[in-house]
């Protein structure tokens, strides 16, 4: 995990965020945003994967971040279509 060996104290979420979407973008999915609300749960997840090696809330909190970013675009997109 890049977080696990980014020599920095500060950034090493955006970054992973970033290179996680880029193995996104690179096998065919869009990018997920990560929300401002779903910070801290993240960071919590993050950290249980990181110190005893659970995946499953880190992996559970992505999903839903994934998710509500897929609702909005529904959502945007419905919008868009009432407007034609």
């Amino acid at each position: 995990m890049f977080e696990n060996i980014h020599p920095f104290m500060d950034s090493n979420g955006r970054t992973g965020c970033q290179l996680l979407n880029f193995v996104l973008l690179r096998n065919g999915y869009r990018p997920a945003a990560i929300k401002y609300d779903a910070g801290r749960a993240y960071a919590r997840g993050l950290e249980s994967w990181q110190v005893g090696s659970k995946t499953d809330s880190f992996c559970s909190i992505f999903l839903d971040c994934v998710e509500q970013e897929e609702q909005t675009l529904v959502d945007l997109i419905e919008r868009l279509r009432h407007l034609r």
